[in-house]
């Protein structure tokens, strides 16, 4: 199979429409390319919009034949396309759900993921999911632990020094626990872990906690509720399912990026965890992007002999 070059580019706006929402809108280079196996689409390569001025690649391609080199090959194509164009920086999105499609990406020269410095949160109102479930003594009901309240700090203290207007979103236990409980309590010890105040609101999107919101001046810090008040924070759906919640709905009009620093509870699909990498732009928090490299470079790096232990 080769990769075919159009300049008629009707063939590849499926690419384009995986990533309306999350991108600015492209500017169409007439240059893509469609992959196919015996002329049948398998897949494509384009320009699917940009990001603070810099050009997104974005490509799907049938699980079935992720793992052949075509990705590869049509990405140093089309990377090399736009650095004639005059583009210095160019990034790299997929839709690729197999384990290992991070290897085609890293071959291509782009990033495995978007990190705090691909973004100017200067002014800007950003969204932190973080995992400061703590132990709570049974009987006072003092936090036992401020650990994960530590580890959240940098990213929190970064986005605040860099002028974000940081909104925490955060869980603590589960319905039907004797430690689910507010987060009023939880605010305290992080502003203590940050080094700076963190607001708290006794709601997650109601009016009283987007009027919390939109109150917030640049460098300042708000924690909502226990998100898991919110009874369809534990349905198990889909990324694009939970981008329909009410939660979702009504929280992105407020916000201009989002950062899942809760490596913790990353393996959940959850609102608070996926619904929002659907409608703006996201990134990883300084959490998220250690334990990833981490993992990463144990699967890329691998001596052996060698042993994995879960």
């Amino acid at each position: 199979m080769k990769a075919i070059v159009y300049q008629n580019i009707k063939e590849t706006e499926f690419i384009i429409n995986l990533w309306l929402e999350q991108y600015e809108k492209p500017e169409r280079l007439n240059f893509a390319i469609v992959l196919k196996e015996e002329n049948i689409l398998i897949g494509g390569i384009d320009v699917v919009g940009y990001l603070d001025g810099t050009p997104v690649i974005g490509y799907v391609i049938s699980r079935k034949y992720w793992n052949n080199g075509y990705v590869t090959e049509a990405c140093k194509t089309l990377l090399n396309y736009l650095f004639d164009q005059g583009y210095e920086k160019v990034r790299i999105d997929a839709v690729v759900e197999n384990i290992g499609s991070n290897k085609v990406i890293q071959k291509c020269g782009g990033k495995l993921i978007n990190t705090i410095d691909d973004f100017d949160v200067n002014g800007k109102t950003v969204l932190v999911r973080i995992d400061i479930n703590s132990p709570v003594d049974p009987n006072s009901g003092i936090i036992l632990d401020d650990t994960r309240m530590k580890l959240h700090a940098e990213t929190i203290k970064e986005l605040s020094m860099k002028g974000a207007k940081t909104v925490i979103m955060a869980h603590q236990s589960r319905p039907g626990k004797n430690d689910f409980t507010t987060l009023e309590q939880h605010a305290t010890v992080l502003s203590k872990a940050v080094g700076l105040e963190v607001k708290y609101v006794d709601s997650i999107f109601s009016s009283k906690a987007r009027e919390s919101i939109i109150a917030l001046e640049p460098g300042q810090i708000l924690l909502l509720e226990n998100v898991r008040f919110f009874s369809e924070e534990q349905l198990k759906r889909s990324a694009d399912e939970e981008a329909t919640s009410v939660l979702v709905k009504t929280l992105t009009p407020l916000v201009d990026y989002f950062v899942n620093d809760a490596f913790a509870a990353a393996h959940r699909s959850q609102t608070s965890l996926v619904g929002f990498t659907r409608t703006v732009p996201s990134a990883a928090g300084r959490v998220m992007e250690k334990e990833l490299t981490v993992i990463q470079n144990a699967l890329d790096n691998v001596e052996h002999p060698c042993v994995f232990l879960l």
